[in-house]
């Protein structure tokens, strides 16, 4: 481990602290120096946001102490957008919140969508961190945590704001290979529906799909033009995009749809008024419904706490050992299809 690398050995001491894996001192620095791999100036570098805390105590005759009266750590906010009501009784952020009260930090839901208003500015004094969920950062909310030197991790990038701390899926990395398997099988002229949900994310999808396919050796389509806004309700949007692919009437051969599919998606894909023609494979994340003789394959939806544990532990770096050094950081998105048995061998596709 690098020097650059300490704010994480800072939150991993500072775990097993609250673990209970020390009792009332560390052990020597020689022994962790051998125990984590680090050289002692990076292990020095490591305790001391520790010690400036007052979480440890340095003492020269009896080694490094633990102050037991500050492990109570502060309030975490969770951002996401919806209803509150919602967001509290949604069982996906329960381990989040679990693994947070474990670690000594109280944590609480909050809807920013209606930005920055008086009684939410008084309730951001509060917290030691917020964690960015669902695409709910917004700019104006970026710098003025920043402002107030609020440390907060987005779990998107938000590509307006380049002094951000986030974690992300590595949804490219995924379609990258998604595009490289259906290519092999012939399917040459795809197309990318992937609503970004911040603002000037939409650029931003378009130019990773752009360089996907120059590097895939894929043609460029009309299709790869259309314009989708943030702002847009998701269901609206497809819509939008299905008129614009009928009004240029280029369809493609396969349309990687990077949304849910389910029921409703499906409607408008299939049945709807501009509808896509049958010849056209769709293939995206879906909880797989019967989608036999509906020319689509489904993956399974990725699980969102592996996001929202990384998002978590960057910003207990931030909040233990403040850096300079950016947090960027991509979680691996598994491709894991679903049976479909109109595809596994008389279709030409064998996934």
């Amino acid at each position: 481990m690098s020097a650059a690398k300490y704010p994480e050995l800072t939150a991993n001491l500072e775990l097993k602290i609250r673990q209970g894996a020390y009792r009332e001192k560390l052990p020597t620095t020689r022994q962790m120096e051998a125990a984590f791999g680090v050289s002692r100036q990076t292990l020095t570098n490591a305790l001391r946001p520790l010690i400036e805390k007052k979480l440890l105590i340095a003492d020269r005759r009896n080694g490094i102490k633990i102050n037991a009266q500050q492990l109570n750590r502060g309030l975490i906010g969770i951002v996401a957008r919806g209803p509150l009501e919602n967001l509290n009784n949604n069982p996906v952020f329960k381990p989040l919140q679990e693994r947070m009260s474990a670690d000594g930090f109280e944590s609480l839901m909050l809807d920013v969508s209606h930005g920055i208003t008086p009684s939410v500015r008084n309730l951001l004094g509060n917290f030691v961190g917020l964690i960015f969920t669902n695409s709910s950062l917004t700019l104006e909310m970026a710098e003025y945590l920043e402002q107030k030197h609020i440390p907060f991790v987005s779990c998107n990038q938000l590509t307006i704001y380049p002094r951000l701390n986030f974690v992300q899926y590595d949804w490219a990395g995924a379609i990258r290979k998604i595009a490289a398997q259906f290519a092999s099988k012939g399917y040459q002229n795809q197309c990318l529906f992937f609503q970004g949900l911040l603002e000037g994310y939409d650029k931003f999808i378009k130019k990773q799909w752009k360089s996907i396919k120059l590097e895939l050796g894929l043609p460029l389509l009309k299709a790869d033009k259309i314009e989708l806004n943030w702002q847009t309700e998701p269901r609206t949007s497809l819509e939008e995009y299905l008129k614009a692919l009928y009004e240029i009437q280029e369809y493609p051969q396969l349309l990687i749809f990077w949304r849910n599919v389910d029921e409703d998606s499906i409607g408008l894909l299939r049945k709807g008024k501009n509808k896509l023609p049958d010849s056209c494979l769709i293939v995206g994340p879906g909880y797989a419904p019967d989608l036999s003789g509906r020319n689509i394959i489904t993956l399974a939806v990725n699980d969102y706490d592996p996001l929202l544990a990384a998002g978590y532990e960057a910003l207990r770096e931030l909040i233990l050992a403040p850096n300079k050094k950016l947090i960027h950081r991509l979680i691996d998105y598994p491709i894991v299809w679903h049976k479909n048995k109109d595809f596994d061998n008389d279709g030409g596709i064998n996934i």
